[in-house]
């Protein structure tokens, strides 16, 4: 259970907390230094229960009374350390030093009474002796909990763990093929059946519903249909959306727009782009000048009620024009209300075109709602049978072996029947057996565990006597118990997030680290280290992959299923871990002791301020998205009733934003570790209360729209892993300074910033702990001292130089790349670089050798670039942008570019020919060409890519585009290999 992973992580921070501030405890260290030890008593007591609590109400009913005494001790401390956080200043006042009797009193009556803090630890003492008194009241004796499976796992977990992660990342691109393996066949072959009916064509809208509990494979099933070949050839426009029991409108649309594109643009630029017709055009125009004037007329008559239209008609009249005219298919996963049903089926154009949309829905009245109580396009979908519950169990536990050599394994180990009996238990749900067998793969291969964990499961399954899927949850929660202990709170904090929300992997590697859920490992970095957890909770399919970085390893997006996030939700609200909510108003009626707070924007519910009156002590974790800002001091209000919190993340992706002033009461938050605040009006911003902060670790101003200087007290924050000022540039001091630079900051990571006179001194070639920079306004002035400081940076991963650029070439900044010798840079997978790179030659440049994607701008190159970037190894993606080559002839060469599977051509205004020779490009899938107007034709060598799927074609010429039309056009024979839905011709 989670009480014991928090208890663990809550009695190291107690035990941190009171050895790095002991210069503080003067008056109370008898006391502190007692609880330290009552502390370790527990912990010590506590380490090996987690098999026996969940089975042992006294035993839970003792850690509940541990877990009231650590957050009562946490509070303690942090409030102490806050309320003394002068005292240093006080032993350096020089009123202290020069002011003899009349100054030391004068400063003395700045500090507050120790007494009450000594009062308070005192009880805690009291309790805990309390406790270990009745200790065996509770049946409970330290020495005579066994480790059991808990313990054999964690142990070959810790010593394999590395390793493991490794033979993961080589696994994790072919692995989710693996899963759908030889189940629900049938299903498939009908889904894809009623997609593709032979009167399709003329055939209005048809809504196709896939019903099923959770877990029994739905998501998988539509996933699989969606990406099948011959339905991505029969439509052209396609989504995959993820609904969720609490959907915005707005985004669902915005992601409709964006997958159907297969654009990387903003939401308005994709419908104004997309947008051929003239009428389109205008009435976007029209609508955004309406909703100005609305925006205008609610401030002036102070109108509290929510405009409708603006939340959720406008949004469906949008989307509605984009797919007018397009036969697409839009998959609606998880579908939880016909209500919701009913607001985006209105969106959706019903033109005699064959489009369809496809759901999935736990519950029938959703699917009888969208497509008829008798229609033959409702499919429910069934557990497994024991057929195919086998092989799947068994690629699982054995995955780098055939299915006959798995059986001969568990043969061998004497274990066949264990685990069919383990299987039999999942009855049939897929995502069970998934999640079980990922569990065993973890463990000793031995008849010994594997009855360990037949027993824990029958256990379990006897706690949940109704219907198979609660039967499905003790499984999974099964696989939660197993869990390392540091493992369950990395877990537990996965319901933070929304259901079917994509989390971004390095936001949840910040947010564990400043939660302090990371715990050191020899020399290896914190953020490695959390990579690591997070792919072994992947490996034990505990969290999905939704999106993989350039380099097809790395996990980039993840999300969790909505069964497990469930669960991790129960365990949450059950040892106050966490909670989340819906609007401000359902926080403040509704508000538990919980430690951590996520409150997300509802359309529909009122809009409530934060109050300073309130206090909300506890709570160390804040996130707020989308909530309405509309109070100048609003956040003020925010930061004075939270004062011991460690994370803030306060974003204002709001359409009711206002000015806000920096609040001095952020100054006040000194244990915060992490900082967000995104796209919020700032008027100004207060660098003296920033650099109170002193255990800031992550940063993130990106967004904040302002005239902002930041002098350079921002370099006092030396614990700082990331920062990223978006558009702020830090600036001297026009009073007094620290005397420090960016050079002060050494344990960065992740560097945005935009150049400037902060990089005097030479400090930013000190930062050699980067991953990841991003200068941007980069000027010929600063050349020298960027390429100086980036031949250094030999950890660095991801790298982007964003020079002033012009339409004029004399005026265009150039990219400092001149001394940089990137063949040392192995690491360094990422490259974009925006601005004129001087002297391009064969020989001039060396790329990093493992670089995966590269962008390139405004380089104003005059020699042919594809005979030096066809012969990087491991390219996979390459952008050549705006003005990056200005010859009128590129040549790809025979073998050339062997890893490239996207390639862009945008805006090369002097391009006439493009050649493509034989064995050039061999797996190029995606070839997008936009604005390229002397451009005469498509390469001949364009009909070998026989692994193209994608062809973009946007702004071409009306000749260029005109020589592609099926069947007619000059070079249809040279494209007509790909994919029908994936030639796309825009402004045609």
């Amino acid at each position: 259970m989670a009480e014991v992973a928090v208890l663990r992580i809550l009695l190291e921070t107690v035990k941190k907390l009171i050895t790095d501030e002991a210069y503080l405890l003067l008056g109370v260290d008898g006391h502190i230094y007692r609880l330290q030890n009552e502390l370790e008593w527990m912990f010590t007591s506590i380490k090996e229960v987690d098999e026996t609590l969940r089975s042992n109400e006294n035993l839970k009913l003792w850690v509940k009374q541990v877990r009231g005494i650590i957050f009562d001790t946490e509070d303690i401390i942090d409030e102490f350390i806050l309320d003394f956080v002068h005292c240093k200043q006080f032993q350096k006042d020089p009123k202290v030093l020069k002011g003899g009797l009349k100054g030391f009193i004068s400063s003395a009556k700045k500090l507050p009474s120790l007494h009450k803090y000594g009062t308070r630890i005192k009880k805690i003492n009291t309790r805990v002796t309390d406790l270990k008194a009745n200790k065996e009241t509770y049946w409970f004796e330290s020495t005579q909990i066994t480790s059991g499976v808990t313990g054999s796992l964690n142990e070959v977990s810790s010593l394999s763990l590395h390793q493991k992660i490794e033979r993961r990342r080589a696994e994790i691109a072919a692995e989710e093929h693996r899963d759908a393996i030889a189940i629900h066949e049938e299903s498939e072959r009908q889904i894809k059946s009623l997609l593709l009916t032979a009167d399709a064509k003329d055939e209005k809208l048809r809504i196709i519903s896939i019903v099923g509990m959770g877990g029994v494979g739905k998501t998988t099933l539509s996933r699989k249909v969606y990406n099948d070949e011959i339905v991505a050839e029969s439509f052209k426009y396609r989504a995959f959306i993820y609904i969720s029991k609490a959907y915005n409108l707005q985004e669902l649309v915005r992601s409709i727009i964006r997958q159907c594109s297969n654009s990387t643009t903003s939401f308005e630029e994709e419908v104004f782009f997309l947008s051929s017709s003239f009428f389109m055009r205008f009435w976007i125009y029209l609508s955004r000048l309406f909703m100005l004037f609305f925006s205008f007329v609610n401030e002036l008559f102070c109108l509290k009620k929510r405009n409708t239209y603006i939340e959720e008609e406008l949004p469906k009249e949008k989307l509605h024009a984009f797919l007018k005219g397009k036969k697409y298919l839009i998959v609606l996963d998880d579908v939880w209300d016909t209500d919701d049903l009913d607001k985006l089926r209105s969106a959706l154009p019903k033109e005699e075109n064959g489009s369809r949309v496809l759901l999935t829905t736990r519950h029938e009245v959703v699917a009888n709602h969208a497509s008829g109580s008798s229609s033959p396009n409702i499919h429910k979908l069934s557990l497994i049978e024991e057929a195919e519950s086998w092989p799947l169990f068994l690629t699982k536990v054995f995955p780098s072996d055939s299915i006959e050599t798995s059986e001969e394994s568990a043969r061998s180990m004497k274990a066949w029947d264990l685990g069919k009996q383990m299987v039999e238990k999942c009855c049939g749900l897929p995502l069970a057996i998934v999640v079980l067998g990922s569990l065993l793969l973890g463990l000793e291969k031995s008849q010994n565990e594997w009855t360990k964990v037949n027993d824990s499961a029958s256990w379990h399954l006897s706690q949940a006597n109704r219907d198979n899927s609660y039967k499905c949850s003790g499984i999974l929660a099964l696989s939660y118990d197993y869990l390392p202990y540091y493992l369950k709170p990395c877990f537990l904090y996965m319901s933070l997030f929304l259901e079917a929300r994509e989390i971004r992997a390095t936001k949840l590697f910040q947010c564990w680290i400043a939660e302090g859920f990371i715990e050191k490992r020899g020399d290896e970095s914190l953020e490695d280290i959390a990579e690591d957890y997070l792919e072994e909770l992947i490996r034990r399919s505990l969290i999905q992959v939704s999106a993989l970085r350039c380099d097809g390893k790395r996990v980039k997006t993840c999300r969790i299923h909505n069964l497990l996030r469930e669960i991790s939700v129960a365990e949450c609200e059950g040892n106050q871990f966490s909670q989340i909510y819906n609007s401000i108003d359902t926080f403040y009626r509704q508000q538990k002791d919980s430690r951590r707070v996520a409150v997300y924007y509802n359309p529909c519910g009122p809009e409530v301020q934060y109050s300073s009156k309130l206090h909300y002590f506890q709570i160390r974790s804040l996130m707020c998205q989308a909530v309405p800002i509309t109070e100048k001091n609003y956040l003020s209000s925010v930061f004075g009733s939270f004062r011991l919190l460690r994370v803030l993340e306060f974003h204002g992706d709001h359409p009711k934003i206002s000015c806000v002033s920096f609040p001095e009461e952020l100054g006040k938050l000194i244990h915060l570790r992490y900082l967000s605040l995104m796209k919020i009006k700032l008027e100004k911003i207060d660098t003296s209360c920033l650099s109170k902060l002193v255990n800031l670790q992550f940063l993130n101003l990106n967004g904040c729209i302002s005239e902002l200087e930041l002098d350079d007290r921002i370099w006092c924050l030396q614990r700082l892993r990331y920062l990223n000022l978006g558009g702020l540039i830090p600036t001297g001091s026009k009073g007094q300074t620290t005397k420090l630079g960016i050079g002060n900051l050494t344990n960065l990571h992740f560097l945005t910033i935009v150049a400037g006179d902060w990089m005097n001194g030479g400090g930013l070639k000190r930062l050699i702990s980067l991953r990841k920079l991003r200068i941007e306004e980069c000027s010929s002035s600063r050349s020298e001292e960027i390429s100086n400081a980036i031949a250094n940076f030999r950890k660095l991963q991801s790298l982007a130089l964003i020079s002033k650029t012009s339409l004029f070439p004399l005026t265009s900044e150039g990219v400092p790349l001149a001394s940089v010798q990137f063949s040392n840079h192995e690491f360094l997978v990422k490259l974009h670089l925006k601005g004129n790179i001087h002297g391009w030659t064969a020989g001039s440049i060396s790329f990093p050798p493992n670089l995966c994607k590269l962008k390139l701008e405004w380089s104003s190159m005059k020699e042919d670039p594809m005979p030096i970037l066809e012969k990087l190894p491991c390219l996979t993606f390459l952008h050549l942008g705006f003005r990056s080559y200005e010859g009128n002839q590129m040549v790809c060469s025979r073998g050339g570019f062997g890893c490239l599977r996207t390639l862009e051509i945008f805006s090369l205004k002097m391009l006439q020919e493009w050649i493509i020779e034989d064995g050039a490009l061999q797996i190029l899938a995606h070839l997008d060409i936009r604005e390229c107007r002397k451009l005469k034709m498509i390469p001949d060598g364009l009909q070998q890519l026989t692994t193209l799927k994608i062809l973009r074609v946007v702004n071409m010429p009306t000749q260029f585009q005109g020589r592609m039309i099926k069947e007619v056009g000059e070079d249809w024979n040279k494209i007509k290999h790909v994919p029908e839905s994936g030639v796309i011709l825009q402004g045609f």
